[in-house]
């Protein structure tokens, strides 16, 4: 059967979501996007992420009712109070910050979460380790939605703002 274009995006998801809990190195994660994006059978994908562990149990479900099903399993939820435009806090592992990580791989203040009037929004301040969306690096601004799985250096969550 021929790979849909959507199949190929849950496919580079599912692979970001396993090079962002560990699963696969840089290299591989970069070289089996390159193969997804020229796969032409379904599976040709589904060879690509045979070997990275299945989501299962309570967050899965979560997921699911997010609709996030390539989020990092074992995630916690990063759930900021619901906010207007112009609501903004910092995520790092000093003191200063809003939201303190005690994770060596966080840079003292590493992102910076926002809503604005398109929504939700994340920022790397810069930090050595970086910030990943869905395993992709967010270079600048990104936006993030509800169900995305968000990874600052090796700490991870499944981003899940109130309402």
């Amino acid at each position: 059967m021929r790979a849909s274009d959507d199949l190929r995006e849950r496919t580079v998801a599912r692979l970001g979501a396993g090079y962002a809990e560990g699963h696969l190195g840089f290299d591989t994660l970069c070289r089996r996007i390159d193969i997804a994006y020229g796969a032409r059978s379904v599976e040709q994908l589904r060879a690509l992420v045979r070997d990275l562990p299945t989501p299962a149990g309570a967050l899965a479900r979560l997921r699911e009712l997010l609709g996030a099903r390539d989020a990092a399993p074992g995630a916690a939820l990063l759930s900021p109070p619901a906010a207007t435009a112009g609501f903004a806090l910092v995520i790092g592992r000093g003191r200063e910050c809003d939201f303190e990580v005690a994770d060596l791989t966080v840079s003292r203040r590493h992102a910076a979460l926002s809503y604005e009037e398109k929504g939700w929004a994340v920022e790397d301040l810069g930090s050595r380790n970086g910030t990943f969306v869905n395993g992709w690096r967010v270079r600048g601004r990104g936006a993030v939605r509800p169900g995305d799985a968000v990874a600052l250096g090796a700490a991870g969550w499944v981003f899940a703002p109130r309402s």
